[in-house]
């Protein structure tokens, strides 16, 4: 309890802090699912007038998500929405939906009440559903509903044939798992079909050059199936062991072998695309 109440008292001070001046009171709603934050508010000045609360301080988000573990248990999961009421002389009150389920808070109006929100992905939920589990007798029905989704399957035991040494790779395995999960979770939002090849791409393109090193990017480039291997002298004087996105600031040089990697991203994730069923009930997802 003193742990949840530390937590509660920053959340507040912070809010106050960091709203300015001329306000009377303050309410908030704070809806986190998942990877995904979003706090939105309506402040009353001592007026009677309402006005949209300022941006948020990238600290307040941090504090909410500390409030959220610490309140979260082993058999009740976490809430999903926590709403804020403070006053300019320091009061405050708290209350957390934990059963209800969240929208994102695009419009907060009088008293905290969500006036327009947006709904919070199927995916999202059973990905923050992974992180803070529930026992049966604390699942709302709701929730226990979209566990029962069934996942769809991706018939790519075999790659293409040009794609073969990709599939040989085992950086490669790995993109392709990201992929898999990013149309699925597409597929259970029922957006696939807003989803492009070449915005995954590039997505994913950023990801591998922050987390690999130049010597495990240039074995993934050497098996694309447009690579170049004349071009492989631009790697002389790289050092294999940095990143591969300081090594591209560092020697431009290699921008083209960056290209063909991007290219052959795409390949993989039309491949995947065509390869992804969507479960039985709802027929294909592509074909």
């Amino acid at each position: 309890m003193e742990a949840e109440l530390a937590a509660q008292n920053e959340v507040a001070a912070l809010t106050m802090r960091t709203l300015g001046e001329g306000w009377a009171s303050c309410h908030d709603v704070f809806v986190e699912v998942g990877n995904t934050k979003q706090l939105n508010g309506i402040l009353s000045t001592f007026d009677g007038q309402s006005a949209r609360r300022p941006a948020p301080a990238i600290e307040l988000y941090g504090a909410w998500s500390r409030l959220r573990e610490v309140m979260a248990g082993p058999d009740r999961g976490a809430w999903l929405t926590g709403h804020l009421k403070v006053s300019s002389d320091g009061r405050y009150s708290m209350d957390f939906e934990w059963d209800e389920r969240p929208v994102w808070p695009s419009s907060v109006g009088t008293g905290g009440r969500v006036q327009r929100g947006r709904d919070v992905e199927r995916s999202a939920l059973l990905t923050d559903l992974l992180r803070y589990p529930r026992i049966p007798e604390m699942t709302p029905r709701w929730l226990e509903e979209l566990q029962l989704l069934p996942a769809p399957e991706f018939q790519d035991a075999e790659w293409p044939s040009a794609m073969r040494k990709m599939q040989e790779n085992s950086d490669w395995m790995i993109v392709a798992d990201g992929v898999k999960r990013l149309l699925g979770d597409a597929i259970l939002d029922d957006e696939l079909d807003l989803l492009e090849d070449d915005e995954v791409a590039d997505g994913l393109l950023q990801d591998v050059l922050n987390q690999v090193d130049a010597g495990r990017f240039r074995s993934m480039v050497s098996v694309v199936p447009i690579h170049a291997p004349d071009r492989d002298h631009v790697w002389e004087g790289i050092n294999p062991s940095v990143n591969a996105g300081q090594a591209l600031l560092e020697h431009p040089q290699i921008s083209p072998l960056v290209d063909e990697f991007r290219d052959g991203l795409e390949g993989l994730v039309r491949f995947e695309r065509s390869a992804v069923r969507a479960p039985a009930a709802n027929g294909p997802a592509e074909s």
